[in-house]
């Protein structure tokens, strides 16, 4: 497994760019192909709100043929109650293209609504 990133936050604009390469050594096959995952996220926090957008996509192979491809983007808004805790709402909708080598293509959509908060003991 190797993975690589950049995360860039300058307020109030921010960004990350990632690349993951997961090479299946154990049992290569079609359940469990190598990925070469290539992703990047953009987001703007204005105050108490924070839009963002993300977009991946995902080749997988075995024996180093290709046996599909996953194209992605996930649009989110974030919005933070409170300007100085770190707690948040968030609605996060997911599509994803799915296609494999000499199969038919699907399309898969998710929309996710929760919270996060990060509390610390002192």
């Amino acid at each position: 497994i190797a993975v690589a990133g950049v995360k860039v936050d300058p307020a109030p604009f921010g960004g990350e760019i990632d690349l993951q390469y997961w090479k299946n050594n154990t049992a290569p096959s079609a359940q469990q192909p190598d990925l070469i995952s290539i992703g990047g996220t953009g987001r703007f926090k204005a105050v108490a709100w924070a839009p963002q957008l993300k977009v991946f996509y995902d080749m997988h192979s075995t024996d180093g043929k290709s046996t599909g491809t996953v194209l992605g983007f996930a649009p989110a808004i974030e919005y933070f109650p409170w300007a100085d805790k770190e707690f948040r709402i968030h609605l996060a909708y997911t599509g994803r293209n799915t296609s494999p080598k000499g199969g038919t293509s699907t399309y898969d959509q998710q929309v996710f609504l929760g919270v996060k908060g990060n509390w610390g003991i002192k």
